[in-house]
This record gives structure tokens, C-alpha cells and sequence, in this order.
């Protein structure tokens, strides 16, 4: 496992209207305060989790 302040350069999107259910189960992993779930201006609900090896994890769908 990662170390506090570690950082992985990749990531990964994953594309689900279940962003919500998502959300729920994995809060404790939700970056905050910026990757919290709510609407982004480029027109994504989305959440932003950090897995345990440091990888950014986004999950959303578009909405609008």
C-alpha cells in the first residue's frame, strides 16, 4: 500500500449511472474536499477516490 502523501501518475475513469451507489459504499475513500460528488462544470456528476496504491480514481456520468 501506498504511503500518506504517495502518488500515483496513472488513474482511471469509470463511466456508470450509478455514480451515487458508488459514492455511498466508498466514502471513505472520497478525496476531499475536491472530490466530493457533485455536478462539474464540464458537465459530469462525478466523485474523485483514491485507491490504496495512490491511483485516482474517477467515477461519473454525464448529465444535462
Amino acid at each position: 500500500m501506498a504511503g500518506a502523501g504517495s502518488h500515483n501518475p496513472f488513474g482511471v475513469f469509470i463511466r456508470t449511472p450509478n455514480v451515487e451507489v458508488i459514492a455511498a459504499r466508498v466514502d471513505d475513500l472520497i478525496i476531499r474536499p475536491g472530490g466530493v460528488l457533485h455536478h462539474r462544470e464540464w458537465g459530469l456528476y462525478e466523485v474523485g477516490i483514491l485507491g490504496p496504491d495512490g491511483m485516482l480514481v474517477r467515477i461519473g456520468w454525464p448529465f444535462g
